[in-house]
């Protein structure tokens, strides 16, 4: 380690001591030292040295050469192949430009001094990137690693403390004002449910309003048969009033009808529950007087508990609505516990910079309690995060196959599963209409029972959205076991054969040619005109319908084409569309052993786990200038190219070098790489180092200027 890191002191101390001394003109002119002489490369030396010259160093040259880092006894040429040392003539390659090396972002067209420190220029070459020699690469500690996919996932710790479901919580209060005669719940902490009586409560102003119902009905009564409509319309709209006045007091219907019945006004009348749970909070006490509106009792759901927790600014791109969550409290040391996020606030924190974020778990057995300190832990993997920002409005998606989305409950078109909910917790319920829908071609729907016309099943009535009910609907002929072939006109499917049966669909454009393409069955935005197999995952591609996905529900994997050439240089950043993503199937215990379908691992048996793969650089190869991000790619005999990426969230993935298995940090890839590009991961910066000093545009100056940035870098003048 040492050794390494003397070697790029060395190698960097040279190019620039070499660098500056020959840009100065080789020291100081010889005519003002009387009694020197000067070497042809710029060593002063005096007469006496100049005489045994040819056969033993100087103690100027001596120096001069430790100086700059070289071994006793040789000078700048002798370790000019050594060194990383700026050629300073032409020796036939074209210069690009003109610089200073101590200023790099002064470049001109001619030869010259520099506008800001009067230093001379120096040349600098066309070239595909940095080379160095096989001398250079032993002494700088360079280490290179292949770009490649990798599950990357990150680990979110914060704690809170337990509190009651808000969407739970009830009071129990008083429409009247009056006195306590009896109190069936006499203590915090009892369980109670729904419609359980709570007290009785004496009013003075109830039993008037009691006796004022009961003087309407006689009044009905004694009317009889009469027939004066216009009388007894009158007396019946009286004994309304007088009931809606009782049940607006707090009564219920059942209660009324009790006291219609008995003809009796009751003195003491009961409160009851309005919901179950248990009573966190009491505000009465047998015979207490008590006004109207008081809250006299507080109850809870404690069956389901909120964790209110803060997690910080950067780390909101890994929470989403209905994420698992792991859960532990200090009382049950061990124990862990399951819950989903349930709401996260549409604001920050300004004075913490942190987010606000409510975490639901179920509670059956009593043994989590509000006022708890807990520690939540999420392990979301960029691959979900990535998937499910694909579709953010689309409702419904396949659990094990989360590109699978829907607006309407379907079938996953892989695996057959439900399509799940995306929305879990406080969203808005929209419009729902009855309709009735084929269980195996939703696309068919009518208003009335009858059989679907493609595989003859009963339709059944489902509810679906009013604007999917009301949506127009075609004609179109559709294929009975692969309902994505739809065509204008009769025919017969390319896949399986079968003679396409016309049938009213959603007119949705769902619209298919039966042009047949070979595509992946495992990455459906493969396609391909000829057989072959997929570039992602290796599997042979299937003949299928090219058009079968074109306005469907069911949309392709989010992930970007990927460039497989090694032979491709730097390209221009291009707009953020999130990581190429490639998702197989795994064993939880055995990772290594994994599928491109779902299946068992052939070591312990158990089903192997959807995840995905996402292109990932280690993040120790990424130089952030605070403008841009740069790495430096090993190109082999062309030398290091810097490229600029974009790069998504820092992540981490597992690391099983070395036979250990740990953990290191990543970047997940955006544009600017491809698979199997070789980047440096240490001694980047001293590429980075000797690029400015040779006055390229280097990462860790002037922001990586590039090509466009550095022809209108501005002039310095004094």
């Amino acid at each position: 380690m040492m050794a390494h890191r003397s070697g790029a002191g060395v190698a960097v101390a040279l190019s620039f001591v070499v660098a500056v001394f020959a840009a100065c003109g080789g020291g100081e002119p010889a005519d003002t030292h009387e009694g020197h002489d000067a070497t042809a490369d710029g060593t002063v030396m005096t007469e006496m040295q100049a005489g045994d010259a040819p056969d033993k160093p100087t103690a100027t040259e001596s120096d001069a050469a430790m100086a700059a880092g070289m071994p006793m006894g040789e000078t700048a040429e002798d370790h000019a192949e050594h060194g990383l040392v700026a050629v300073t003539e032409d020796d036939g390659q074209t210069i690009r430009y003109w610089t200073c090396v101590m200023h790099p972002s002064v470049q001109m067209a001619e030869p010259g001094s520099c506008p800001v420190c009067s230093m001379d220029l120096i040349p600098i070459y066309e070239g595909e990137g940095l080379t160095l020699t096989d001398r250079q690469r032993d002494l700088l500690p360079i280490r290179t690693e292949e770009v490649a996919f990798r599950t990357l996932e990150r680990e979110i710790r914060t704690v809170g403390a337990l509190e009651y479901d808000e969407t739970s919580l009830a009071y129990a209060s008083t429409r009247i004002s009056g006195w306590i005669e009896t109190l069936m719940v006499d203590f915090t902490g009892m369980n109670v449910r729904q419609g359980d009586e709570l007290l009785t409560i004496y009013s003075p102003e109830l039993v008037a309003a009691q006796e004022e119902y009961l003087s309407a009905v006689r009044g009905v009564e004694g009317l009889g048969s009469t027939h004066l409509v216009a009388l007894r319309q009158t007396a019946e709209r009286t004994v309304d009033a007088a009931r809606s006045k009782l049940e607006l007091f707090g009564l219920t219907s059942r209660q009324v009808d009790a006291i219609a019945a008995s003809g009796v006004s009751q003195t003491a009348v009961p409160l009851y529950a309005p919901s179950g749970g248990t009573v966190i909070h009491m505000n009465v006490a047998k015979g207490q007087h008590v006004m109207r509106g008081a809250n006299l009792f507080r109850i809870a759901d404690l069956s389901s508990l909120w964790i209110k927790a803060d997690v910080y600014e950067y780390e909101l791109p890994w929470l989403y609505m209905g994420q698992a969550v792991d859960i532990s409290v200090e009382s049950m040391p061990g124990q862990s516990f399951a819950g989903e996020v349930a709401y996260i606030y549409p604001f920050m924190d300004a004075g913490t910079r942190t987010q606000k974020v409510n975490i639901a778990v179920a509670n059956e057995d009593g043994a989590l309690r509000p006022g708890m300190y807990a520690t939540i832990k999420l392990r979301p993997t960029l691959a979900e995060i990535y998937a499910r920002e694909a579709h953010p409005d689309e409702p419904y998606a396949c659990p094990m196959h989360p590109w699978i989305t829907s607006d309407h409950p379907a079938d996953c078109a892989i695996c057959g599963m439900d399509l799940e909910s995306t929305r879990p917790g406080m969203t808005a319920v929209a419009d729902m209409e009855m309709m009735y829908v084929c269980p195996m071609h939703p696309d068919v729907r009518q208003h009335e029972p009858g059989e679907c016309p493609i595989c003859g099943m009963d339709l059944v009535e489902t509810e679906v959205e009013a604007s999917d009910a009301q949506a127009p609907t075609e004609t179109r002929y559709v294929c009975p076991m692969h309902p994505d072939v739809q065509s204008e006109g009769p025919g017969e499917c390319p896949i399986c054969g079968m003679d396409l049966v016309e049938t009213e669909v959603a007119a949705s454009g769902h619209v298919a040619e039966v042009d047949a393409v070979y595509t992946c069955p495992m990455h459906p935005d493969v396609r391909e005109d000829a057989p072959g197999e997929c570039p992602i995952c290796g599997m042979d591609l299937i003949e299928a319908d090219a058009d079968a996905h074109d306005g469907h529900d069911h949309a392709p994997a989010p992930r970007d084409a990927v460039d497989t050439s090694r032979d491709r240089m730097a390209r221009a950043p291009e707009p953020h569309r999130g990581p190429a993503l490639v998702f197989k199937y795994a064993c939880p215990d055995h990772p290594e052993d994994y599928a491109t379908v779902p299946g068992l691992c052939p070591k312990d048996g158990k089903p192997l786990v959807m995840t995905g793969e996402t292109l990932a650089v280690p993040k120790s190869a990424v130089i952030d200038t605070g403008l841009r991000k740069v790495v430096y790619v090993d190109r082999g005999t062309s030398g290091y190219e810097q490229v600029e990426v974009v790069v998504g969230p820092e992540a981490w993935a597992a690391d099983g070098e070395g036979g250990t298995k740990g953990r290191r940090r990543y970047f997940p890839i955006v544009t600017g790489l491809n698979p199997a590009d070789v980047v440096v991961t240490n001694g980047n910066f001293l590429l980075d180092s000797q690029t400015q000093l040779t006055g390229s545009a280097s990462g860790a100056y002037g922001g990586a200027l590039g090509d466009d940035e550095a022809s209108s870098a501005p002039v310095h003048n004094h």
